[in-house]
């Protein structure tokens, strides 16, 4: 009885931790306020930093303006490296959700000359006009 509860915890994560764990974000705490503002779903609900991650569960983590898709193929207790770390978790997110992310770098890199500090309303509305946001 004891040996298939110790198993069944083997199995179980904390998912602020885990998400530490695979190198999703930088530190745990980052990983659990990222919970906590309920950027973090497992299976399409929000999950608290506390939540158990188990295998096959997708996990989709909000980083504006892309929600990334991520399938948990084995629980991992210790940080590892980067090259390990595919052993572990798969990205599935779509292609389109990278496209967002293209167009948010070019709209980020308009051209605007050093030390004329921020755009007037008008100029905004302009570069809007530019961009086709209006």
């Amino acid at each position: 009885m004891e040996s298939e509860l110790i198993t069944m915890t083997n199995q179980e994560i904390r998912i602020d931790k885990y998400l530490w764990a695979v190198r999703i974000y930088k530190t745990r705490t980052l990983a659990a306020e990222a919970c906590l503002r309920g950027q973090v779903t497992i299976n399409n609900m929000p999950v608290k930093p506390s939540h158990h991650v188990m295998v096959d569960e997708v996990i989709m983590i909000r980083k504006p303006p892309v929600v990334h898709t991520y399938r948990v193929l084995r629980v991992l207790h210790n940080r590892l490296s980067a090259e390990k770390v595919k052993e572990y978790i798969v990205e599935i997110t779509p292609d389109e959700e990278f496209y967002k992310l293209d167009i948010a770098r070019l709209q980020k890199n308009a051209i605007r000359d050093r030390g004329t500090g921020r755009p007037t309303k008008r100029e905004r509305r302009r570069i809007d006009k530019l961009h086709g946001s209006v």
